[in-house]
């Protein structure tokens, strides 16, 4: 569950305007690597960082795309709630990827079991965020798919660890 903080969400967006933000934001979708030989090694990339894994580049982009679109949220203190509880679990996802990497494997499940749960918790803050008003419907249907999105390719990460090394 994501904390609450008295912190205003205003604190956290700062105030540069948001197609300004996005032109400031580096990508973070890498090149495909290439081995010794100059060949792309796309097939299986290999991981050498958290931020290699995709499902980390995809809760990252959610994260981005949710403080963009807090910043129309009306200035009312339900809306200043809810943004803020989203933000927290929805940075959360990404924060406990990158928390369990270049640990031990049962660490890094555990790490990856916290995140499906971040995940579960931002999908609900977007049905919360979208029944209320603030964000318009076809938008929140995005944000909620990517979040089962990420929940399915977590769940798949954390088959592939237990089954490589037969947890």
């Amino acid at each position: 569950m994501a904390a609450a903080c008295p912190e205003s969400v205003d604190s956290v967006r700062g105030t540069v305007d948001s197609k300004d933000q996005a032109q400031m934001r580096p990508s973070i979708i890498s090149e495909p690597r290439t081995g010794d030989s100059g060949r792309s090694t796309t097939n299986k990339p290999r991981i050498e960082h958290f931020t290699d894994f995709e499902v980390w580049q995809k809760a990252h982009r959610l994260f981005l795309e949710l403080v963009d679109d807090v910043d129309g949220f009306p200035s009312k203190r339900a809306a200043a709630v809810l943004a803020d509880q989203a933000l927290r679990s929805c940075g959360s996802i990404s924060a406990n990827i990158a928390e369990g990497f270049n640990r031990s494997t049962k660490k890094f499940l555990s790490s990856l079991d916290i995140a499906i749960g971040e995940t579960n918790e931002t999908e609900n803050w977007l049905y919360k965020i979208r029944d209320a008003g603030f964000l318009n419907p076809q938008t929140a249907e995005v944000r909620i798919e990517r979040c089962k999105e990420i929940g399915r390719m977590l769940n798949g990460l954390i088959r592939s660890l237990k089954s490589r090394n037969q947890l």
